[in-house]
């Protein structure tokens, strides 16, 4: 999800900002980034909800009833879990640079010994 989440941003930060008209020289946000899988109901909403999770520090609840409220999406139960798990992590899952020592909730969820997952 961070390489995603990272991506996003990488994209959104090289569109340069537009006047929006010659009437209205305030700049605008020039683009945005397209988010889609398969049938769009479950990995792509994932991936947005994992995104404002992190860029918004929204709850996962909340982040899955903005989405909803703009399309129809159902993510699956597993990624479900994963979001569960990247929220309790606080949107990084390892603790250290290196990226070799997960953070508990993860390395539970990767186990599958954790009570609140599996």
């Amino acid at each position: 999800m961070s390489d995603a989440c990272d991506f996003i941003d990488n994209a959104l930060r090289s569109v340069p900002e537009q006047p929006t008209s010659k009437d209205d020289p305030q700049p605008t946000q020039g683009g945005g980034v397209l988010v889609h899988c398969g049938k769009g109901i479950s990995r792509s909403a994932t991936i947005v909800i994992a995104y404002l999770m992190r860029t918004r520090h929204m709850a996962l609840h909340d982040a899955l009833e903005m989405v909803r409220q703009m399309r129809r999406v159902k993510p699956s139960a597993a990624f479900m879990d994963q979001l569960a798990v990247w929220e309790k992590v606080e949107y990084e899952i390892w603790e250290d640079a290196g990226e070799r020592i997960p953070k508990l909730a993860y390395k539970e969820y990767l186990c599958g010994c954790g009570s609140d997952f599996g």
